[in-house]
């Protein structure tokens, strides 16, 4: 168990299949072994997340996948945003966390954005970070207006498997 309930939980979306039946990016899902992975982090990181959470996702597959073991594990619902979409703005995931206070805020997305908000969040600004799919990285705020956080934690898939 964390020691430290994080006030934000940034989630790189379960490992994905590479193409999907469709051809297009938004429509592919999380492979088995990427399923088992979040439903494991889930379940390890309820016990750390307060009744107050709140959780919005991109809209693409993977991601909805990857939000619905969280909403099941922490019995929350889940809200979707079109700007948390693969290839969008590192701003526009920056408002969407400026926008939604919660005791918890639960963000799942995709790299690069994931990677990148994070070093912004922690001032790491030269710094590239590789968070591996199905990995959360929980923050405490240090000064939510300025946007600036502490890290507390990151956990990657191979620490519940």
């Amino acid at each position: 168990m964390m020691r430290h309930q994080a006030d934000l939980i940034l989630i790189r979306h379960g490992k994905a299949e590479r193409t999907s039946t469709t051809g297009s990016d938004i429509d592919r899902s999380l492979t088995a072994t990427g399923a088992d992975d979040v439903r494991k982090l889930a379940s390890a990181l309820s016990p750390c997340i307060g009744p107050d959470s709140v959780l919005i996702s991109s809209p693409f597959l993977r991601t909805r996948q990857t939000s619905e073991h969280f909403t099941a594990a922490i019995n929350s619902p889940m809200l979707f945003d079109d700007r948390l979409g693969a290839e969008r703005s590192i701003d526009e995931m920056t408002d969407v966390i400026r926008e939604h206070y919660a005791a918890t805020l639960i963000i799942v997305g995709h790299m690069p954005t994931i990677a990148v908000v994070t070093a912004q969040l922690l001032q790491m600004s030269a710094v590239t970070l590789d968070i591996p799919p199905g990995t959360a990285v929980g923050l405490r705020w240090i000064s939510r207006h300025r946007m600036l956080a502490d890290l507390l934690w990151m956990m990657p898939p191979y620490l519940v498997r």
